[in-house]
Order: C-alpha cells, then sequence, then structure tokens
C-alpha cells in the first residue's frame, strides 16, 4: 500500500532554474516521445520511515544532460549524473523521515536547454544557389558584372566535407570601340576537414582543385582562355543562434602561376531546419563580390 502510494504519482520533469520546480514538465520529440524516462526496479524498507529505491533513468532526445536526481521536494539527498542520449543510468536514492502523504513527486534537473532552445552546430549537407555581383578594380572603366552560383555541400562521416561549386559574371565592357560580353566562370571540387570547437562552431580546412575560364564574344566573334589551379583556406562557421549562422574564411588560390588571397564572410538566418537565407561578401585582390543566397539543407 505504502509503495502504491509512493510510486503511483511518481513524476519526472526537466527545469533550468537552480531553484527546485514546481511546474513539472517534460519536453517531447517530435514523434511526442517523452525527453525522459524513469523506471523503479526495487524499493526496500530498511527501518521504519527509510528506504532504498533502486531507479533506472533513459535518455531519449536530449543530447547530453547534467541532471540531478532528489528524492524530495525539499532538494536533500540529490545526486548528479551526466545522462547521454540513449543511455541508461542505474542509481539507489535514500529516502529518510518522509511521510507517504509529503513524497509524491520526483524531480528532475536539466541544466542545458531543451531541444527546441538549443542551437546545434553547423549543418555541412546542403545545396545552395545564389545571386552575385561583382566590382572589379584595376581597369579603365568601370565593370560590375552580374551573376549566379550554385554549390552543393556533404559531410563524409562525422569531419569530412566534399563540395562543389558553380559560378559565372558576365558583363558588357568597350574595348578598342568594341562593345565585348564578357564572361567569367570558376568551378571547384573541395575536400575538407571539420573540427567541432564546441557545440555550436566549427573549425575547418579546405583544398580545393580550382577551373577558371574568361571568354568573350563581339559581332560573332568569340575567344576565351581558361586554365586550373589549387586553393588552400581556413575558416569557422557557427551557429550563434539557432537561427542565425555566420561564418568567415580566407583562402590562398593559385591558378596560372598567379597567387591571390580572399577574405570571405557570410550570414544566414534558418527559417528551420531546411530552409535559410544568406548574405555574403569575399574581398580577393582586384575584386569585391557581393552574393545573397538560398540555402536547403538535408
Amino acid at each position: 500500500m505504502i509503495n502504491n502510494k509512493l510510486f503511483g504519482v511518481l513524476l519526472l520533469c526537466i527545469t533550468f532554474n537552480e531553484a527546485w520546480a514546481t511546474n513539472f514538465t517534460n519536453p517531447t520529440t517530435s514523434k511526442g516521445q517523452k525527453c525522459v524516462s524513469v523506471k523503479t526496479l526495487e524499493t526496500k524498507e530498511v527501518k521504519p520511515g527509510s528506504y532504498n529505491i533502486d531507479i533506472e533513468i533513459i535518455g531519449h532526445c536530449i543530447e547530453k544532460m547534467n541532471v540531478k536526481v532528489c528524492p524530495s521536494q525539499t532538494g536533500k539527498g540529490c545526486k548528479f549524473y551526466e545522462l547521454p542520449r540513449g543511455e541508461r543510468i542505474k542509481t539507489q536514492l535514500s529516502i529518510q523521515n518522509e511521510t507517504p502523504d509529503m513524497y509524491y513527486k520526483w524531480g528532475f534537473y536539466d541544466t542545458s536547454t531543451t531541444p527546441s532552445d538549443q542551437a546545434s552546430g553547423p549543418n555541412w549537407n546542403y545545396i545552395e544557389a545564389a545571386y552575385l555581383s561583382a566590382d572589379i578594380d584595376g581597369l579603365d572603366q568601370s565593370v560590375k558584372p552580374k551573376g549566379y552560383g550554385v554549390i552543393g555541400s556533404t559531410l563524409v562521416g562525422d569531419n569530412v566535407i566534399l563540395s562543389v561549386a558553380y559560378n559565372t559574371v558576365s558583363e558588357d565592357v568597350e574595348v578598342l570601340g568594341l562593345h565585348i560580353d564578357a564572361t567569367i566562370k570558376q568551378a571547384s571540387a573541395t575536400i575538407g576537414y571539420r573540427y567541432g570547437a564546441n557545440d555550436t562552431t566549427d573549425l575547418f580546412v579546405m583544398a580545393s582543385y580550382l577551373y577558371g575560364e574568361v571568354g568573350g564574344s563581339w559581332e560573332g566573334n568569340s575567344e576565351s582562355y581558361d586554365d586550373n589551379g589549387y586553393g588552400l583556406g581556413v575558416g569557422v562557421r557557427s551557429m550563434v543562434t539557432e537561427s542565425f549562422e555566420a561564418s568567415a574564411t580566407i583562402a590562398r588560390a593559385e591558378i596560372d602561376s598567379q597567387s591571390e588571397t580572399t577574405f570571405a564572410v557570410s550570414a544566414y538566418y534558418h527559417f528551420n531546419k531546411q530552409f535559410a537565407i544568406g548574405a555574403g561578401y569575399t574581398k580577393a585582390d582586384d575584386v569585391d563580390m557581393y552574393n545573397a543566397s538560398v540555402r536547403v539543407s538535408f
């Protein structure tokens, strides 16, 4: 009878306050699964009014929880544990000087954030399309070509990054009295390695095969020149919040025995886990590039 009263109203809760919570909640996954569950394995009355209780706690939907489990609302006799998702913890709590009528709730603390509030790390699996606008210096006239770019990225295993990219910009320029439709095309294939600096930030290095082509057409004539090379770079991506991402990259490229250093920064707003919009700026030796992009993650 005592055991039924003692455990018939057993509750498991998650809260963020360092004071004991009176409103007990248990966040659920998208499938309605509770984030944590508890199972009473055995109860022993060691002496009148004193019980040893063996329990099992299971984590479901939070990646890693720093938790404490207390035998009563007073917060005394609590024990601390680290509970990774999917793992089971077996422990024993002792209840003393508690009457069955007073002992009617268990508490479960989580000092991390809930799944809905927690900013996860950057997602490397995505396809992105961008509108490009460039400003080229060092010429006798103002040249501001425009165009588009696409990029696809995927994460192999936990750390290896593979990506491919293509972009093209064009502009009408006047050379020696001729109006020339000039086009610049670039493509790359990249392999990289990411290192999780923390739960929300990745540091990465990358090596790329680069292909470039410059062409022009005028009065039914056309000419083009292409070459290839390589690039090396380092960068950082961070989910500053659950919705806002920022990144920065510095890279060194060499094509046709000519080297160039580029700096790039970008920011994205994530409407959800699948869809985001972004804006970026890239500075090279003689080119400033601006972009506005749409990203679909998977």
